[in-house]
């Protein structure tokens, strides 16, 4: 009997553990099938990109005051509420930035891409 309440008391630990676990997991999980289709729009400000130069990103079609953390291909991140992201690229080619916006309990992802001469 007592190694059944035993079995019983780790098997309730296990359950909640996991259950907290993934709570946690779902709640910053990213979202990529969320459509923002003719919502949010990304892309550079100017479209002539230079290596050594900044090139300025910004996104719009989110509503005010979202949490939007961004990156790049250049290993740059930064978390701002919405607004404009800069990153100066070393290397010509085509690079993307991602912007990672928070809608709710989702994060949803959105891409910039623009080619560096």
């Amino acid at each position: 009997m007592r190694l059944a309440s035993i079995a019983i008391g780790i098997m309730l630990l296990v359950a909640v553990g996991l259950y907290l676990g993934l709570a946690g997991f779902q709640q910053y999980a990213v979202e990529s099938s969320r459509s923002l289709a003719g919502q949010a729009v990304c892309a550079p400000q100017r479209p002539d990109a230079v290596t050594g130069r900044p090139v300025v990103f910004s996104v719009t079609g989110l509503p005010d005051g979202t949490l939007v953390h961004w990156s790049s291909d250049e290993g740059r991140s930064e978390v701002a509420p919405g607004g404009t992201f800069s990153v100066t690229f070393a290397t010509a080619g085509m690079k993307s930035v991602s912007a990672f916006a928070l809608l709710g309990d989702t994060w949803t992802r959105i891409t910039c891409d623009v080619t560096v001469r």
